[in-house]
Parts: C-alpha cells; structure tokens; sequence
C-alpha cells in the first residue's frame, strides 16, 4: 500500500455549488466533496463544519445522480434529532423542498425523497432496520468517533447499488466519515492514520498490487482504498460565534489538543486533573451565616439527578453565585432506598430550607424600610434527569420534583466540567478561583453506612479524583472500549454533569461561558 499527499490548496471559481447557496470555506471541505474514494475520513476539531459537510454532499449527490441512495447516520438515531437532521432540514434543504417528500419515521428510517427518485435515508446504526437490508450508493456518518468497527464494516456491506433510476451505473460508492479527534487506539485512527497528513491537507492510501475480483476481472494497482481529511486550524472560523470561539480557546490540556488543535491524543489516567480537593472542597462562606449557612435567596438554583438503587440515589442542589461560581451546598448520596423516601428527605429539606431564609428577611426587613414579600417557595431554574430511568422520574415527578431530561453528551459534559474546574488567576490580585464549588458538608444526612462500610464515596466530591480514563485496547482481541471512563463510583459526577452541562446548553449565548 502506497501513500499519496494531495495538494491542499483552495482552488476557486469552482463550476458546481455542493447545496444551495453553499461554497466551500476550506479546502479540506472541498475535497470532501469532491473525493470519491472508497472510504472517506473527514478529522477536524471541533465547529469546522462537519456535519454541515457530510449533509451537503447527501444533498449534491441526489440532486445530480437520478435514483441515487444515500444514507446519512449516526451511532444513535435518536442523536440526530438536534443535530445532524437540523443541519439537513434548515440549512441545506429550503423549507420548499422539504415538500418534495420529508417522512419521518419513528423506527430509524426518515427519509428525505427528491423529485428525481433518489432519497435520503436518515438511521442510526443501534437500529438499522432497512439500511442493512438495502442497497445504497454511499453512506455518510456524523460523529463517527462514536462507532465500534463492526459497524463500520457492516455499513460497507450495503453499499452496493449498481445503477440509477436511468440505467446508468453509479459514478462510485462511498463510505464517509466526519469525526472529532479521539484517541490513537480508536479503530478510526489505525485504518485511516490522519496523523500521517497536516492541517488543511489530506492523504489517499493506494494499492500497491492488482486486485483480482471475485468473477476473476482484474484492477490495476495504484487504485485509492481509503482518504484522509483533516480540517485545517482555522477552518469555518468565519461563521462561528465569538462566545463559541472563545469557549474553544478557553479549552486546556488534552481538551485543546483534541478539540482545538485536532490531534489524535489518548485520554489516559486521572478524568480530572484539574481536580484539587484543598482548592475545590470548602466550608460553607461566611457570607452565608447571615442567611442561617444557606445560599442568598437571590442566588440562581437547581437540582439535579442521577437514579440508582443498589448503586447510590443522588440528588443535589446547586446555587449560583453573582460572580458565576456554582455551589453544590447540599445532597442526598444514599443507596438502597426507593424514590418515594427519598424524595420525603428531599421535601423536608427544602422545607427547613425556605423557613431559614423567611426567617432570615423577617430579621433584616425589622432593620429597613420598604420591607421586602417573604419567599412562597424555593425556586429552581431547573432539576435535569437521566431520562432513560422514565419510571423513577416519573415517580419523582408526581410526588411534587418536577424534572426535564438531562444532556447527556458524555463527551461535552467532560469538557463542560473540566473547564469549570480549571482555576482563573485574577491578573491583578493573583488570585485563584474556580467555577465549581462544593461544600464539605453537603449531605443532608448521615453518611450511608453501606457505603462507607465498603470503603465508596459517600459524597459527591469524593468521586472526583478516582475517576480514570480506561487505557486504549493493546490488541484488536482487548474489547475495551477505548476513551470511556471507568464505571462505577460516578453517580455524583454524573448527577453534577447533567446539572452543569444541561445548564449550559439550555441557555443563551452569554450563558454559554457559565460566566
């Protein structure tokens, strides 16, 4: 197998437009587009477009290839509902042609069909229903770090579409890939290797030898197997918020390399080093004294959950400072014991909670004039859940804790929570603060004896520095999957990423900072 490196250079006035009023904004865009290798790799850090990539060139294909069949998926269907479907359906697809014929189907097979006869079929690979039975021209799949290699290669063997509506055989077929950065063990890395080629270039992996087929024709050597993509540094730049490209260059450690700078880099060891309990684990401030060792009244709150039985039940409740720092000031971390009880220590809690800040103003308010209304409830700007546990937050939810489901965007919730963690240093003052807090003595009861007997956390910030990366597979007979951490004392921490990155995500984009 021979390695050729193409030529990254911007090559303008190009004769077609890849989607309606689309152009290209990079090179390593264009040649995505314009590829037709076998197999296809588009690597990039985060916001270089993608996903807005991969939809277009669906689109290009079935608008210029009559009866062509294209697949446009992710690991999860559900996954595409926000994501890569939004980027099809409102910026390349006009709302016009969404008439030609949009059909959603709950079994993982939307399709978007073209007056031509070619169709767009939108699954996810947990379910692929009649994408492994069909026969398709090409696949494109968003986020594809997210997949194992059996996926990958039973994508491969729906591709054989042999002509289109008009007899014609199909020009090629195509396997193609747009992805993050994940770690040099991930199969992605080893079949495509995009540390081979810089930023803003690509490389295509060629045979070195004739290939004979199956009914004995032969291909001559020098054919392309496979390309490699990776964006370049400063790729789409133009159409990215400055909040978001502020929020990228705030990003340290390894969440730079990977995300910013594009490099394949392992995740191994601690999950967060940026963790210190010395600097991230306080006393209640003394601030609080006045208001009975709660919150101000005025500070920002909210709750959130993560369900267990066995495994700790953890409910807990943030408060927000005007300065930006978020404070878990309280939480029930306790295991065998079911929801409705739970949520009675919960009740009483907030109960004690509201008396001591009504009490509170009543003392202040003997002092000044106007006096200020007394508090009717606490109020929480939202209580993010794990929505696959329906049953307990629906038990939850009736019995007065109203709930949403959470984000659960493992990766960006990582990220999310390291970038708090990690301190700013005040230039003129020299000190150091952080944007997540936790409060020593948080939990609104004992300890869970269960817990402490068996040596597990039995609070929140006990979780933090156990929490590893597992290391990359060694072999291809190693099934651990690479990039995951470790399960298993992580309730906590899941709990404070659905509480911390749902915020995130749910707010505007000042809020996007958690400034």
């Amino acid at each position: 197998m021979s390695v050729e490196i193409l030529d990254p250079v911007l090559r303008p006035n190009r004769p077609w437009r890849a989607g309606e009023g689309f152009e290209p904004n990079s090179w390593a865009q264009e040649r995505f587009v314009v590829s037709e290798a076998p197999e296809l790799l588009y690597s990039g850090h985060r916001g270089s477009s993608k996903s807005r990539t991969i939809c277009e060139k669906a689109d290009l294909l079935c608008r210029s290839i009559p009866g062509a069949r294209i697949v446009l998926s992710r690991k999860k269907r559900e996954h595409m509902g926000k994501t890569t479907l939004q980027t099809l359906l409102t910026e390349v697809i006009s709302p016009s042609h969404r008439g030609w014929g949009w059909k959603p189907a709950a079994d993982g097979g939307s399709t978007l069909y073209y007056p031509n006869g070619s169709e767009v079929l939108c699954a996810g690979l947990d379910n692929p229903g009649r994408m492994l039975s069909g026969e398709f021209m090409a696949n494109y799949t968003d986020q594809a770090e997210e997949l194992d290699e059996p996926e990958f290669v039973a994508i491969g063997g729906s591709l054989r579409q042999r002509f289109d509506r008009t007899g014609k055989a199909v020009p090629y077929h195509q396997n193609g890939m747009a992805c993050n950065p994940d770690g040099p063990g991930h199969f992605l890395y080893k079949r495509f290797r995009p540390d081979l080629v810089g930023h803003g270039a690509s490389y295509a992996m060629q045979t070195s030898e004739p290939t004979i087929l199956l009914g004995g024709e032969v291909l001559p050597k020098g054919r392309v197997l496979r390309e490699c993509i990776v964006a370049g540094l400063k790729d789409n730049a133009e159409n990215l918020p400055p909040s978001y490209q502020a929020w990228l260059l705030s990003l340290t450690g390894r969440w730079r390399e990977r995300y910013v700078l594009g490099r394949w880099v392992a995740f191994e060891g601690a999950l967060f080093p940026e963790f210190d309990e010395r600097f991230h684990v306080r006393e209640r401030p003394a601030e609080w004294a006045e208001w009975g060792g709660y919150p101000p009244p005025n500070w920002k709150r909210l709750r959130s959950v993560d369900f267990g039985y066995a495994a700790p039940f953890v409910l807990q409740w943030w408060a927000r400072s005007p300065e930006g720092a978020w404070w878990l000031y309280r939480e029930v971390y306790r295991s065998h014991r079911v929801v409705p009880e739970h949520a009675a220590v919960a009740k009483r809690e907030e109960a004690k909670e509201l008396a001591t800040l009504n009490e509170s103003l009543a003392r202040q308010d003997a002092k000044t004039w106007p006096r200020r209304p007394m508090l009717e409830r606490l109020s929480f700007s939202m209580s993010p859940a794990d929505h696959a546990d329906a049953e307990s937050r629906a038990q939850l939810d009736q019995l007065g804790f109203s709930t949403i489901p959470a984000v659960k965007d493992v990766e960006a919730g990582y990220q999310t929570l390291a970038e708090m963690l990690t301190p700013r240093v005040n230039p003129v003052t020299n000190e150091a603060t952080s944007r997540l807090y936790f409060v020593r003595d948080a939990l609104c009861e004992p300890a869970d004896p269960l817990l402490e007997n068996a040596g597990k956390p039995v609070t929140t910030w006990q979780e933090f520095p156990l929490l590893q990366f597992r290391p990359a597979p060694t072999s291809a007979k190693d099934k651990t999957q690479p990039e995951q951490h470790v399960k298993g004392d992580d309730h906590g921490f899941d709990a404070a990423r659905y509480a911390m990155h749902t915020f995130r995500m749910s707010g505007p984009a000042d809020l996007l900072l958690l400034r």
